[in-house]
């Protein structure tokens, strides 16, 4: 059974990994005037490499298959529904 510290280090390891296999994750985007942020869920079935788009509104799950537009990355912008993790916002 693995220790607590091994868990740790290998989780930190595959995020690491991950990130360079797909340096988008994390990034905010905006397509149509509308912002949102790519995540990697590979638990929603309809994604292609496991990457998707959140968009900041106030759907529980507003999910789209990352890849098919042709989306403008933004440095910063500040999300009214969701937070960067994609989750929703307290009171949204």
């Amino acid at each position: 059974m693995k220790q607590y510290w091994e868990i740790q280090r290998d989780r930190a390891k595959s995020e690491k990994d991950l990130l360079k296999k797909h340096p988008e994750i994390g990034k905010i985007v905006k397509y149509d005037g509308e912002y949102g942020v790519v995540l990697y869920r590979p638990d929603i079935k309809f994604n292609l490499h496991g990457l998707v788009v959140r968009w900041d509104t106030k759907k529980k799950e507003d999910f789209e298959q990352f890849g098919f537009f042709d989306y403008e990355y933004i440095d910063n912008y500040e999300f009214k529904y969701i937070n960067k993790d994609g989750s929703l916002k307290h009171g949204s």
